[in-house]
């Protein structure tokens, strides 16, 4: 499980800045010049942080960057390539496998297991529903 201190040094050795600042409406933000910015007060658990600083650590990783006039439908696919690098960041598909063989069969004890927040462990769940289909056939 990686820890939210942990993506934060995994943030800062990629060359990537980050800063706590005070926003007027924005959680976080990321920008192509490599900087991701977030504001604290906006935040209830670490949890939380720790989801949307590897969200925008996924931006910037992909390069999926949009402007505020880009169509819906560019904005959809930036904002899902920047979701599916974050989960398989924080929840990788092997280690979310493992969590359901041990008995974590909810969202609320993945959530835990990961230490995310459930939001983030149900969108993890959406992405590889498929792949987890057929769990059942690999149990002993």
């Amino acid at each position: 499980m990686m820890t939210l201190s942990a993506l934060y040094e995994r943030i800062i050795a990629d060359g990537i800045s980050i800063d706590d600042v005070h926003t007027r409406e924005l959680k976080a933000a990321s920008f192509p010049q490599g900087w991701i910015l977030y504001d604290s007060t906006r935040f209830t658990s670490d949890r939380e942080l720790k989801c949307v600083l590897a969200h925008e650590y996924g931006h910037c990783k992909t390069g999926s960057f949009y402007n505020i006039y880009s169509p819906y439908d560019l904005k959809e696919k930036c904002e899902y390539k920047a979701n599916k690098y974050a989960v398989n960041l924080l929840m990788p598909y092997k280690e979310v496998w493992r969590a359901l063989h041990r008995g974590c069969w909810t969202v609320w004890a993945l959530a835990d297991c990961f230490d995310v927040t459930e939001d983030f462990a149900q969108m993890a769940i959406n992405m590889y529903a498929d792949s987890l289909k057929g769990l059942n056939q690999f149990k002993n």
